[in-house]
């Protein structure tokens, strides 16, 4: 860590230090606010003054505004932004000085009986692809208030990424952020400039999240939440529909403090009375297979509380301090479907996280930028582990808790510097990330050990036999015993660390006013592995095709095209694994068909007998993730304020991480006797290899559509055709054959061929609010497992053979609702031998209407009429014009008070969105479908809510 800190050091010093040294002239600053009092970010701002000087610059993501290298004299300053009247008002400077300024912007007024002109424009700024979504005010009514269901929404609306990891998500600019609560967020931008080198992964299912900030008024907000079973419908996969409730308050406040600072804090606390959903296949008291079907309490508690204090240091300094704590409880965690309530923990996590942002002006086309965040969070986890575990495949998995005590301890920090700088037609931003990890894990997983059994019918033979006092050996003669029992001991606690760091450069070149040349360069290395040195090029080009209508207007039509290289760093969990897994630190005993249960040996014995071990080690060659991407959109400008694209993407990834066991048995060598076979590092037990060996092809078709019609109605929304292939599915992922790879090519995991999206926001009548939230998508792929290690591997990934012959249960022909499979092809060959691919199955298909209804009332004395709001209307009044239904009332601000009833619907149409079948032939339960797609608890949900503000 050592020789990290000494560069960090020197970078922090000179991106705070340099730019002090800065000085500038004459400076108008201020902020651009709605009639709310929020801040307008991107607003554009010119000021034309003696000998028709001309500045123009744009408000920053907090409303503010600086226009520096002023003389004397008077001005004109003329502000614009989407869906606000143009603001004009006359300044004069008197001399050298900084003179603030703050602009008042008015909602947008439209024309009675008359076509909306065209407002939404196509660009060629590559930060302005309309591909892009932009959710911000009242369309952020169409997510949900739970923070859980909160980032479900957006990574959905975010649409397929590429890659196996999905999308990612970005709060006011760090990558490790906590996401703040909804009534906190200003503005979610989606998927904007996917090429830029500022970021490390694509920007196919990029989020940016940017919280509010402080306000110049005090306001305030208070929300309850609250559902109840009796307005949800019934799990379709429960016998009954348990009690269960949600409680939920929210509380907010944001003011002035002096005349240079402001501050706001968020806080919540709430609580779930919710359920998990058992269904499985246990023996009864007789030894006789049944099914049950449970419904098991799973309370959670959270609460959180986050201030955020913004300050001018000088006219040119900002700061945006923000610390967030939070806290949540979570009981029998882990129970459902197969895993019995005997198994359950208690899960805690503490959050305590602090960011500092620095924002810096220097001159008139410089800016300089500091982020640092500090997060250190504590998750325990704690459990009944008396007795060891019993996992019988896809029937159930019972016994005593699997841990007694696992805790990890985390100090992430992450310090970014970035730098943007105007030059003529050029703008040019460079920067420099640099993150940190100190880690302790203490983790007494599988102290008291698992027994694994392949089936119901061995598992019942072995109970049986037990009952009987017959000995172990004459059990597994007659088809029973465990094929595994594992256990693991030696120190609990291992300690890890992790550093990278990415420095970038990109410049956006406006060759021609209607083509734009974007060229970047990012540098990435990390601290875990050798493989140090990936550059990440990337380049991308917005040309503007034909005329816009009248001279001077922008085209109609963008065509923009992009490539660049990614990476994805190596996550520091597979560096923990190998840390703690290695024989020395834990020791991990796998054996075969044990020759005793239910009593285990201590582990101190199987340590004196010097049993095999299974131990875990990274490639010391391993390589970053990397893929390889090209891109090509095109955007068109519609009628009624609308933008339509499509883009095509093709995506290969190669040095894609897997797993493997390279102390495997050697092909043809396993003769189905557990042990037997002939292993390449002698029979030491297994060795479970990360490598980056793997690869995918993955391409994608999708057409978005943004409708901001006007202040009443906006839409969007996008359709995604997607194909991708891969050998691999992640870290965690075994080829069924560790020696060779070559039938592990199928479909991937991330593989959804079809996916649709709508959301917006919808004024109805006497003042109701819709927001819709539409979300469809196709089946995923799923893998086919036999259920049984026929080539000796101890791993159950094995895939069975298409069967030449009719279903035959008795000789191991299985049928299922995806075809006839013999699962047993080096048994019994003569029934089929050519191995299924990866991922042949398919699940079924997901669709979902949600959304939130609201009514708002507004009372008690508003502000005082704004005088140009007022002159803009009696001029409009006088041509004929209306006022916009969303426009400021009058040129008065809104009632001082509001309360605001709500009803947030998941799955309004009770619509039944299966989960994943079953896909072990060796399951009693196999094409079955245990659970639903969604939570547990039931199938719509509708959630209440009542907010006041002020």
């Amino acid at each position: 860590m050592l020789r990290w800190s000494q560069p960090l050091l020197a970078l922090v010093a000179f991106g705070y230090l340099y730019p002090l040294s800065a000085q500038s002239a004459s400076v108008l600053s201020g902020k651009v606010l709605d009639p709310s009092g929020a801040f307008i970010p991107k607003a554009a701002i010119t000021l034309k003054g003696p000998g028709d000087q001309v500045k123009a610059v744009e408000s920053d993501d907090a409303g503010v505004f600086r226009v520096v290298g002023l003389t004397a004299g008077e001005y004109t300053l003329r502000s614009t932004a989407p869906g606000f009247a143009l603001f004009e008002t006359p300044v004069k400077l008197t001399g050298t000085g900084i003179t603030n300024l703050d602009i008042h912007m008015t909602i947008a007024l439209e024309r009675q009986e008359v076509t909306v002109a065209d407002q939404a424009q196509v660009e060629v700024d590559p930060a302005a692809n309309s591909s892009a979504v932009t959710v911000q005010g009242e369309e952020l009514k169409m997510f949900s208030d739970d923070p859980c269901d909160l980032q479900n929404e957006l990574l959905a609306l975010a649409g397929p990424s590429v890659g196996p990891n999905g999308g990612q998500i970005f709060v006011d600019g760090f990558s490790n952020g906590q996401l703040p609560p909804k009534d906190s967020i200003r503005e979610i931008r989606i998927n904007t400039n996917p090429f830029s080198a500022e970021f490390d992964r694509v920007g196919m299912g990029r989020i940016e999240i940017l919280t509010k900030p402080g306000t110049d008024q005090f306001h305030g907000s208070g929300q309850f939440n609250f559902s109840d079973s009796a307005l949800n419908s019934r799990n379709p996969y429960a016998t009954e529909k348990p009690p269960s409730q949600t409680r939920q308050g929210y509380a907010s406040v944001s003011g002035p403090i002096g005349k240079k600072a402001s501050f706001g804090v968020d806080s919540s606390y709430g609580t779930q009375d919710q359920t998990a959903l058992v269904n499985a296949q246990v023996l009864n008291s007789s030894f006789q297979p049944v099914y049950v079907s449970e419904n098991v309490d799973v309370p959670n508690l959270n609460a959180y509380v986050s201030p955020r204090i913004d300050y001018a240091l000088t006219p040119n300094i900002t700061l945006q301090g923000r610390y967030y704590w939070y806290h949540s409880r979570n009981s029998n965690s882990g129970v459902g479907q197969f895993t019995l309530p005997s198994r359950g923990t208690e899960v805690n996590l503490t959050v305590n996280y602090a960011q500092l942002v620095e924002t810096q002006v220097i001159g008139a086309n410089l800016i300089n930028e500091n982020r640092f965040a500090f997060n250190h969070n504590y998750n325990s986890q704690t459990g009944d582990a008396g007795t060891p575990g019993i996992n019988v495949l896809s029937s159930f998995n019972g016994g005593g808790a699997p841990l007694s005590l696992n805790y990890n301890r985390n100090r992430n920090y992450e310090y970014q510097n970035n730098t943007s700088y105007k030059h003529r037609a050029h703008f040019v931003k460079f920067g420099l990330r640099v993150r940190g990890n100190l880690q302790d894990s203490y983790s007494t997983s599988n102290y008291n050990g698992t027994y694994t059994f392949t089936s119901m019918q061995s598992y019942q033979i072995t109970q049986q036999g037990v009952a009987l006092g017959l000995p172990i050996d004459q059990i597994i003669a007659q088809g029973g015993g465990a094929s595994q029992y594992s256990v693991t001991g030696g120190t609990p606690l291992t300690p890890v660390s992790y550093v990278d760091a990415e420095p970038f450069v990109h410049d956006d070149w406006k060759v021609r006013p209607n083509f734009t040349l974007s060229l970047g360069l990012r540098y990435e290395t990390q601290s875990n592995i050798r493989d140090r040195r990936d550059w990440a090029p990337r380049a991308g080009i917005a040309w503007g095709i034909g005329k816009g209508q009248g001279g001077g207007k922008p085209p109609k039509t963008v065509l923009r095209l992009g490539g660049g290289i990614f990476y994805d760093r190596i996550n520091q969990g597979l560096t923990l694994q190998a840390l703690r897994q290695n024989g020395i630190t834990q020791q991990n005993y796998l054996i075969t068909q044990p020759l005793f249960y239910p009593v285990a040996p201590p582990i101190s014995a199987l340590t004196g007998d010097l049993l095999p071990q299974a131990i875990y080690k990274v490639d010391s060659e391993i390589q970053a993730p990397q893929t390889f991407q090209y891109a090509a959109t095109l955007e068109r400008q519609l009628p009624k304020n609308t933008t339509m694209s499509v883009s095509y993407t093709n995506s290969r990834g190669v040095h894609q991480l897997r797993s493997r066991d390279i102390n495997a048995p050697l092909p043809g060598t396993y003769t189905g006797v557990p042990g037997g076979g002939v292993f390449p590092y002698g029979n030491s037990g297994q060795l479970f290899w990360y490598e980056s060996s793997a690869i995918f092809e993955q391409q994608q078709i999708t057409v978005n559509v943004n409708a901001r019609i006007n202040s009443r109605y906006t839409l969007f929304g996008f359709y995604s055709y997607n194909h991708a292939f891969s050998n691999s599915d992640g870290f965690a992922s075994f080829p069924a054959n560790s020696y060779d790879a070559s039938g592990e090519w199928g479909r991937a995991g991330f593989d959804i061929r079809h996916r649709l999206q709508i959301g917006g926001n919808i004024s109805l009548p006497w003042r109701f609010q819709l927001a819709p939230n539409i979300q469809g998508s196709s089946a995923p792929p799923l893998n086919i497992t036999t259920g049984t290690d026929w080539n000796g591997d101890t791993i159950f990934n094995d895939r069975p053979a298409f069967a030449t012959v009719p279903v035959n249960p008795a000789i191991g022909v299985i049928g299922s609702p995806w075809g006839v499979f013999n699962i047993d092809p080096v048994g019994h060959p003569q029934f089929g031998t050519i191995i299924i691919p990866r991922n042949f199955a398919y699940g079924y298909g997901r669709f979902d209407v949600s959304g939130r209804l609201s009514r708002t009332w507004t009372f008690g004395r508003g502000g005082e009429p704004d005088r140009n709001a007022q002159a803009i209307q009696a001029a409009v009044a006088a041509a004929g014009l209306k006022i916009d239904p969303g426009a400021n009332n009058g040129g008065k601000t809104p009632g001082r008070y509001s309360l605001t009833l709500g009803i947030q619907a998941r799955n309004a149409l009770n619509h039944v969105n299966p989960g994943p079948p079953n896909t072990n032939l060796s399951s009693p339960f196999l094409g079955q479908v245990l659970q639903n797609n969604g939570p547990s608890n039931a199938n719509r949900r509708l959630e209440l809510s009542l907010r006041f503000a002020f």
